[in-house]
Protein backbone atom coordinates (compact mmCIF):
# COMPACT_ATOMS: atom_id res chain seq x y z
CA UNK A 1 0.00 0.00 0.00
CA UNK A 2 1.30 3.31 -0.85
CA UNK A 3 0.57 6.74 0.30
CA UNK A 4 1.24 10.39 -0.98
CA UNK A 5 1.54 13.12 1.33
CA UNK A 6 -1.82 15.21 1.15
CA UNK A 7 -1.41 19.03 1.89
CA UNK A 8 -4.11 20.20 4.09
CA UNK A 9 -5.53 23.39 3.76
CA UNK A 10 -4.89 24.83 6.20
CA UNK A 11 1.14 47.10 21.16
CA UNK A 12 0.79 47.90 23.87
CA UNK A 13 0.84 45.71 26.63
CA UNK A 14 -1.42 45.61 29.41
CA UNK A 15 -0.50 45.86 32.88
CA UNK A 16 -2.50 45.61 36.10
CA UNK A 17 -0.45 46.56 39.14
CA UNK A 18 -1.70 45.97 42.12
CA UNK A 19 -0.77 48.13 45.60
CA UNK A 20 -2.13 48.55 49.28
CA UNK A 21 -1.21 52.10 51.14
CA UNK A 22 -1.91 52.60 54.71
CA UNK A 23 -2.54 55.97 55.61
CA UNK A 24 -0.01 55.51 58.60
CA UNK A 25 2.75 58.38 58.35
CA UNK A 26 5.27 55.83 59.83
CA UNK A 27 4.84 53.65 56.84
CA UNK A 28 6.88 55.14 54.42
CA UNK A 29 8.27 51.91 51.96
CA UNK A 30 5.43 50.66 50.22
CA UNK A 31 6.16 47.44 48.13
CA UNK A 32 4.12 46.96 44.52
CA UNK A 33 3.56 43.93 44.18
CA UNK A 34 2.59 43.75 39.70
CA UNK A 35 -0.59 41.61 39.47
CA UNK A 36 -0.57 38.88 36.67
CA UNK A 37 -0.26 40.76 32.81
CA UNK A 38 -3.80 40.66 31.28
CA UNK A 39 -3.93 39.83 27.63
CA UNK A 40 -5.15 42.56 24.93
CA UNK A 41 -9.16 43.16 24.49
CA UNK A 42 -9.82 40.43 21.68
CA UNK A 43 -11.04 43.58 19.71
CA UNK A 44 -7.38 44.11 19.37
CA UNK A 45 -6.55 40.68 17.69
CA UNK A 46 -5.85 40.87 14.06
CA UNK A 47 -8.36 39.94 11.93
CA UNK A 48 -6.87 38.64 8.60
CA UNK A 49 -5.33 35.67 10.26
CA UNK A 50 -7.15 32.90 12.30
CA UNK A 51 -4.50 32.57 15.01
CA UNK A 52 -6.86 30.81 18.08
CA UNK A 53 -6.20 27.05 18.28
CA UNK A 54 -3.18 24.76 19.18
CA UNK A 55 -0.06 24.62 17.53
CA UNK A 56 3.02 21.72 17.80
CA UNK A 57 6.22 20.89 16.74
CA UNK A 58 9.85 20.28 17.77
CA UNK A 59 12.54 23.63 18.89
CA UNK A 60 15.97 23.15 18.76
CA UNK A 61 17.56 23.09 22.05
CA UNK A 62 20.97 23.99 22.89
CA UNK A 63 21.70 21.80 25.68
CA UNK A 64 19.09 18.87 25.17
CA UNK A 65 17.80 16.64 22.30
CA UNK A 66 14.97 18.99 21.62
CA UNK A 67 11.98 20.81 23.04
CA UNK A 68 8.71 19.23 22.42
CA UNK A 69 6.33 22.64 22.40
CA UNK A 70 2.43 22.79 22.56
CA UNK A 71 1.25 26.30 22.30
CA UNK A 72 -2.66 27.02 22.51
CA UNK A 73 -3.88 30.62 21.63
CA UNK A 74 -7.60 31.42 22.61
CA UNK A 75 -9.74 33.92 24.08
CA UNK A 76 -10.65 33.88 27.63
CA UNK A 77 -13.51 36.88 29.23
CA UNK A 78 -12.62 38.95 26.36
CA UNK A 79 -8.89 38.78 26.38
CA UNK A 80 -6.26 36.73 24.29
CA UNK A 81 -4.33 34.35 26.02
CA UNK A 82 -1.80 31.86 25.53
CA UNK A 83 -1.23 28.26 27.09
CA UNK A 84 2.42 27.43 26.72
CA UNK A 85 3.88 23.19 27.22
CA UNK A 86 7.35 22.74 26.85
CA UNK A 87 8.79 19.44 27.17
CA UNK A 88 12.36 19.34 27.17
CA UNK A 89 13.47 15.65 26.07
CA UNK A 90 15.36 14.12 28.53
CA UNK A 91 15.32 16.76 31.41
CA UNK A 92 12.01 18.61 32.25
CA UNK A 93 8.22 19.64 31.49
CA UNK A 94 7.84 23.36 31.76
CA UNK A 95 4.62 24.98 31.75
CA UNK A 96 3.36 28.93 31.14
CA UNK A 97 0.19 30.77 30.91
CA UNK A 98 -0.77 34.37 30.08
CA UNK A 99 -1.75 36.80 27.73
CA UNK A 100 -0.97 37.72 24.41
CA UNK A 101 -0.09 41.38 23.68
CA UNK A 102 -0.49 42.31 19.82
CA UNK A 103 2.09 43.74 17.96
CA UNK A 104 2.33 45.02 14.01
CA UNK A 105 -0.71 44.81 13.40
CA UNK A 106 -1.18 41.41 14.62
CA UNK A 107 1.50 40.43 12.40
CA UNK A 108 3.87 39.73 15.75
CA UNK A 109 2.39 39.05 19.40
CA UNK A 110 4.82 38.62 23.06
CA UNK A 111 3.49 36.21 25.24
CA UNK A 112 3.00 38.02 28.86
CA UNK A 113 4.06 36.31 31.98
CA UNK A 114 7.00 34.58 29.95
CA UNK A 115 10.47 35.34 29.56
CA UNK A 116 10.49 37.67 26.22
CA UNK A 117 9.39 34.79 23.98
CA UNK A 118 8.11 36.72 21.23
CA UNK A 119 5.94 34.93 18.23
CA UNK A 120 5.80 35.98 13.82
CA UNK A 121 2.04 34.60 13.14
CA UNK A 122 0.81 33.68 9.98
CA UNK A 123 -2.38 31.60 8.82
CA UNK A 124 -1.64 27.49 9.99
CA UNK A 125 1.68 28.53 11.48
CA UNK A 126 3.48 30.57 14.33
CA UNK A 127 7.57 30.98 14.77
CA UNK A 128 9.46 32.10 17.77
CA UNK A 129 11.22 35.26 17.06
CA UNK A 130 14.05 36.53 19.11
CA UNK A 131 12.42 40.21 19.01
CA UNK A 132 10.06 42.53 17.62
CA UNK A 133 10.78 42.68 13.39
CA UNK A 134 13.52 40.14 13.80
CA UNK A 135 14.26 37.69 10.92
CA UNK A 136 12.56 34.62 10.63
CA UNK A 137 14.19 30.95 11.89
CA UNK A 138 11.98 28.08 10.14
CA UNK A 139 13.07 25.49 12.77
CA UNK A 140 11.44 27.68 15.45
CA UNK A 141 8.15 26.87 13.78
CA UNK A 142 5.30 25.68 15.03
CA UNK A 143 2.33 23.78 12.98
CA UNK A 144 -1.25 24.57 13.37
CA UNK A 145 -3.13 20.93 14.31
CA UNK A 146 -7.27 20.67 13.22
CA UNK A 147 -9.30 19.73 16.53
CA UNK A 148 -12.41 17.40 17.01
CA UNK A 149 -13.78 17.58 20.14
CA UNK A 150 -16.66 15.98 22.24
CA UNK A 151 -17.79 16.66 25.91
CA UNK A 152 -14.31 15.02 27.61
CA UNK A 153 -12.28 14.61 25.08
CA UNK A 154 -9.99 16.50 22.13
CA UNK A 155 -7.97 15.00 19.23
CA UNK A 156 -5.47 16.55 17.76
CA UNK A 157 -4.15 15.93 13.82
CA UNK A 158 -1.57 17.90 12.10
CA UNK A 159 -3.17 18.16 8.53
CA UNK A 160 0.06 18.33 6.71
CA UNK A 161 0.43 14.88 8.03
CA UNK A 162 -2.56 13.12 6.38
CA UNK A 163 -1.35 10.24 3.83
CA UNK A 164 -4.10 8.83 1.19
CA UNK A 165 -3.78 5.74 -0.66
CA UNK A 166 -5.43 2.39 -1.32
CA UNK A 167 -6.50 -0.77 0.50
CA UNK A 168 -7.71 -3.52 -1.69
CA UNK A 169 -8.69 -0.43 -3.87
CA UNK A 170 -10.39 1.23 -1.91
CA UNK A 171 -9.20 4.91 -0.55
CA UNK A 172 -7.36 4.80 2.99
CA UNK A 173 -5.83 8.10 5.37
CA UNK A 174 -3.18 6.84 7.77
CA UNK A 175 -1.93 9.40 10.38
CA UNK A 176 -0.62 10.25 13.54
CA UNK A 177 -2.82 11.73 16.19
CA UNK A 178 -3.41 13.14 19.95
CA UNK A 179 -5.92 12.45 22.15
CA UNK A 180 -6.60 14.49 25.28
CA UNK A 181 -8.87 13.54 28.29
CA UNK A 182 -10.16 16.03 30.69
CA UNK A 183 -10.03 13.64 33.21
CA UNK A 184 -7.61 10.93 34.03
CA UNK A 185 -8.82 7.11 32.63
CA UNK A 186 -9.28 4.49 34.43
CA UNK A 187 -5.24 3.10 33.67
CA UNK A 188 -4.28 6.41 35.14
CA UNK A 189 -3.09 8.63 31.70
CA UNK A 190 -4.52 11.83 30.59
CA UNK A 191 -3.61 11.44 26.79
CA UNK A 192 -2.14 9.19 24.07
CA UNK A 193 -0.29 9.18 20.83
CA UNK A 194 -0.83 7.13 17.95
CA UNK A 195 -0.81 6.21 14.67
CA UNK A 196 -4.46 5.89 12.82
CA UNK A 197 -5.12 3.89 9.95
CA UNK A 198 -8.58 4.74 8.50
CA UNK A 199 -10.24 2.76 5.31
CA UNK A 200 -12.54 5.05 4.70
CA UNK A 201 -15.36 3.55 2.58
CA UNK A 202 -15.50 0.46 5.11
CA UNK A 203 -15.68 2.86 8.12
CA UNK A 204 -13.16 0.89 9.95
CA UNK A 205 -10.03 2.29 11.66
CA UNK A 206 -6.93 0.84 14.03
CA UNK A 207 -4.04 1.80 15.76
CA UNK A 208 -0.42 1.30 16.27
CA UNK A 209 2.69 2.73 17.92
CA UNK A 210 0.37 3.83 21.19
CA UNK A 211 1.74 5.53 23.70
CA UNK A 212 0.27 6.65 26.98
CA UNK A 213 0.80 9.56 29.38
CA UNK A 214 -0.34 10.74 32.52
CA UNK A 215 -0.07 14.86 31.34
CA UNK A 216 -2.11 15.97 28.20
CA UNK A 217 -0.07 16.82 25.14
CA UNK A 218 1.72 13.40 25.59
CA UNK A 219 3.80 15.08 28.62
CA UNK A 220 4.68 13.58 31.74
CA UNK A 221 5.65 10.03 32.52
CA UNK A 222 4.64 7.10 29.69
CA UNK A 223 2.19 4.88 31.50
CA UNK A 224 2.12 1.89 30.09
CA UNK A 225 -1.36 0.67 29.16
CA UNK A 226 -3.37 -2.36 31.04
CA UNK A 227 -4.71 -4.00 27.39
CA UNK A 228 -2.48 -3.34 23.94
CA UNK A 229 -5.08 -2.65 21.44
CA UNK A 230 -2.57 -2.36 18.52
CA UNK A 231 -3.94 -4.18 15.32
CA UNK A 232 -7.94 -3.93 16.25
CA UNK A 233 -10.32 -3.00 13.84
CA UNK A 234 -12.58 -0.57 15.49
CA UNK A 235 -16.11 0.72 14.32
CA UNK A 236 -15.69 4.44 12.86
CA UNK A 237 -19.45 4.81 13.89
CA UNK A 238 -19.38 3.99 17.62
CA UNK A 239 -16.40 6.54 17.82
CA UNK A 240 -17.57 10.41 17.51
CA UNK A 241 -14.75 12.09 17.10
CA UNK A 242 -13.05 9.71 14.26
CA UNK A 243 -16.79 9.73 12.38
CA UNK A 244 -15.59 13.66 12.25
CA UNK A 245 -11.88 12.75 11.63
CA UNK A 246 -13.91 10.12 8.16
CA UNK A 247 -16.10 13.01 7.43
CA UNK A 248 -13.18 16.08 7.33
CA UNK A 249 -10.36 13.49 5.61
CA UNK A 250 -11.69 11.43 3.75
CA UNK A 251 -13.78 13.23 0.84
CA UNK A 252 -11.84 16.49 0.37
Amino acid sequence: MKFSKVIGLTGAMIFMVGCSFLNSPERKNVHIVPKRALGDLVQKAPKNVNWEGYYHGKLPCYNCVGVDTWLKLSIKDGRCVYDLREKYLGKKNVTSKGGISWLRDGAEAKLLDSEDKYLFLSNGTVTFIRSPQSSIDDSYTLEKYDVFKNENVSFLINPQSIQAGKMGGKSAIKFSGITNYEMPTPSGYKSLRSTYLLKCQEGKFKMSRIAYYNKKFTMGNFVYPQENISGKWFDVGNIELMNQVRDRYCYR
